[in-house]
């Protein structure tokens, strides 16, 4: 990806994102040689680059090389990955994604790093991950549950009227006591005639806590006897 920028101004996110560290030639996957040969020209007139110009960096998995045309003088910038995010908050796409992909799969981090280290692929350092982690990763995944639940919830708000509409008789309702939802349905021309039932699950719940601190009294030893059976 390549792009402009004004002379002696730094990227405002590589230091944020990562410490720039020397270029590690033993992880590129083609030979440093051949890329230096694509910065001969300029991508933008044609001209020649001036070859003391170019400054390799690296962030974690990802290069870019900074470097000026000899005729138009423009300072150009060429990064291997694309950036995602906005403003400051902009990381390169691999940087990212890797810490994610090994937090929602359920890989350890360091089992990723010796993994990268083995095949000789440059990955961020575990801290950085794991504030990628803290700072992408759980938020997204808490937003994305949270819309589900309220998916969910609406649907089973709507299910009784939609099945109403669509000339379904509704007689019976068997769900655990909770005096808004009655409430709800009480007001609902619509629901009001529908009778609701209790589950034996919902019901012997909160008797089966009373049963066990009953049956630990003396005078009631008898309950312990039918606790199993009952249970």
């Amino acid at each position: 990806r390549l792009s402009q920028y004004s002379t002696g101004t730094e990227t405002e996110d590589e230091v944020e994102e990562e410490e720039e560290g020397t270029v590690l030639s033993q992880f590129f996957i083609v030979d440093k040689k051949k890329v230096d040969t694509l910065f001969r020209r300029c991508q933008e007139c044609g001209g020649l680059i001036d070859p003391t110009s170019v400054e390799w960096k690296q962030v974690a998995s990802a290069l870019f090389a900074t470097y000026q045309c000899t005729e138009c003088k423009e300072w150009m910038i060429w990064e291997s990955q694309i950036k995602k995010g906005r403003g400051k908050s902009k990381v390169f796409q691999l940087n990212q994604e890797l810490p994610m992909a090994a937090f929602v799969t359920g890989c350890p981090i360091p089992r990723l790093q010796d993994t990268c280290d083995l095949l000789k692929l440059a990955v961020p350092k575990e801290r950085s991950m794991r504030e990628i982690i803290r700072v992408y990763a759980c938020p997204a995944i808490d937003r994305v549950h949270g819309e589900m639940e309220r998916f969910v919830r609406n649907l089973s708000k709507d299910a009784a009227p939609q099945l109403v509409d669509d000339g379904f008789k509704i007689r019976t309702r068997v769900s655990d006591s909770n005096a808004m939802v009655d409430k709800r349905l009480r007001e609902n021309e619509k629901l009001k005639g529908i009778e609701t039932k209790r589950d034996f699950w919902h019901v012997q719940k909160p008797l089966r806590k009373e049963w066990w601190t009953g049956m630990k009294r003396s005078d009631c030893q008898r309950l312990l006897e039918w606790y199993k059976p009952f249970f």
